[in-house]
């Protein structure tokens, strides 16, 4: 149900918004931890629709997010990197989170996604800043050596 909801906000937007996927990726990493720490299947039942809505909401913007910014002639590579990073790495992860769940119990394993979640959203928010403060002064920056204007015909004669 959440997934669905997520999906379907997610495709209603007409353009990506990479502050939506940064906080969407520190919802996500609450959603994961509110379900770690949930007293009943009940209560964990209710706490996995925003956790899929979250989640959804995330790769959605990620993808978008991804596609819209990069230069068409990159788009492909870009685009092949991001599904290594987003599937890729599940062969890997997969076996860890599972090790985990093992080890000490689903719970913890559900505080795994919450920490990845949250580590995410919080360096991503600070390369935005990072990148919001560069701005101005880039903008500010003189490109070039002044270009003088060329005479006009009236001034030559």
């Amino acid at each position: 149900i959440g997934s669905l909801a997520g999906a379907l906000v997610a495709a209603h937007r007409t353009r990506s918004d990479i502050r939506l996927m940064v906080s969407s990726a520190l919802l996500l990493g609450i959603a994961f931890a509110a379900g770690g720490l949930a007293p009943s299947l009940t209560i964990e039942l209710l706490v996995l629709v925003p956790l899929g809505y979250f989640g959804m909401v995330f790769l959605a913007m990620a993808t978008a997010v991804c596609q819209e910014d990069t230069r068409p002639e990159l788009r492909g590579r870009v685009m092949a990197l991001f599904s290594v990073a987003f599937m890729g790495t599940t062969p890997i992860g997969g076996p860890i989170v599972g090790a985990v769940a093992d080890a000490v119990g689903a719970r913890a394993s559900m505080g795994v996604g919450a920490l990845g979640s949250v580590a995410a959203a919080v360096v991503a928010a600070v390369a935005l800043r990072r990148r919001a403060a560069a701005a101005p002064a880039a903008d500010q920056a003189p490109e070039g050596p002044p270009v003088a204007a060329a005479p006009t015909p009236s001034a030559a004669a």
